[in-house]
């Protein structure tokens, strides 16, 4: 069968060793290993492979090997093979442009699946059985990174793994405000209002969907924060108006005037306050 041409990219001899006894019993042909990212690169553009199969912590660092073998002018299928599921190296890899991701808590034969899968043009992704409930994690990165151009898909895979503008703007070589504008235009693909949300979003699968057109989530949390801050400008009057009514009953029942809380039966007047009827002035007529 043609187009079965594997290459295995890892930094352990027995780790490569292991896979290659794996996959030839299935009609696959080893056709060179390596131990790094660098050796890696010659040898796929020395040799060609249709398919190579990437441990993304590789010295030389294996996602980045992913993106420079999707540039090369045959560029071969890559699947990536990593002991981390963390959903930002699973995003990395996407944006990379892996067409594959195995986590290697798989049986032997899901990874076999896997590279036949790939070479079959489809794209299977296993995270690990820990995480069954997020596989539809990178096909929803992908379909939005899709529309995006190389370096904002840099962009995006930085933000995935936390990094903050002046990072960014040091590990691309760009200005800060180059950086802004790069990442408000990833967070307007991606159909986010915030970092936040972002992260959010490659989290959980469900929040990762395209929000509805006439749905805004920016107007929908200013809508929310400005319900909060009605609510709480509402009750600020009404503990005003509370504290108000109180220092009116109190300074009433110290004049002894109208408003204050009527006195018990039998309770004595203080002393020196008269009366009202008593303090009024009584003009006589004169003699």
């Amino acid at each position: 069968m043609e187009n079965r041409r594997v290459m295995v990219v890892d930094a352990f001899p027995l780790a490569r060793a292991a896979l290659g006894e794996v996959l030839r019993p299935h009609g696959f042909a080893v056709v060179a290993e390596a131990g790094t990212a660098a050796d890696g690169l010659r040898a796929a553009r020395s040799l060609r492979p249709d398919a190579v199969i990437v441990e993304p912590c590789v010295p030389g660092d294996g996602v980045l090997l992913c993106r420079r073998l999707k540039r090369l002018p045959a560029a071969p299928l890559v699947v990536m093979f990593a002991q981390d599921n963390d959903p930002g190296l699973v995003a990395d890899c996407v944006v990379a442009g892996a067409d594959g991701f195995v986590h290697q808590s798989a049986p032997a034969q899901l990874l076999v699946d896997a590279v036949d899968h790939v070479l079959r043009s489809k794209r299977p992704w296993f995270l690990g059985r820990a995480r069954q409930a997020e596989q539809a994690l990178p096909a929803a990165v992908d379909r939005r990174a899709g529309h995006m151009t190389e370096r904002e898909r840099e962009v995006l895979s930085m933000l995935l793994r936390r990094l903050t503008n002046a990072e960014i703007a040091a590990e691309l070589g760009v200005a800060g405000q180059t950086v802004k504008n790069h990442v408000s235009s990833v967070l307007q693909k991606m159909s986010v209002p915030s970092r936040k949300h972002l992260l959010r979003a490659c989290q959980d699968p469900v929040a990762s969907r395209p929000h509805p057109a006439r749905w805004d989530p920016v107007r929908w949390d200013m809508a929310r924060l400005d319900t909060a801050r009605l609510d709480t400008a509402r009750l600020d009057t009404v503990r005003l108006d509370t504290a108000r009514s109180d220092t009116a009953r109190r300074a009433a029942a110290r004049r002894g005037g109208p408003g204050a809380p009527p006195a018990p039966a039998g309770a004595r007047r203080p002393a020196g306050r008269p009366a009202a009827a008593e303090s009024r002035t009584v003009r006589t007529a004169a003699p």
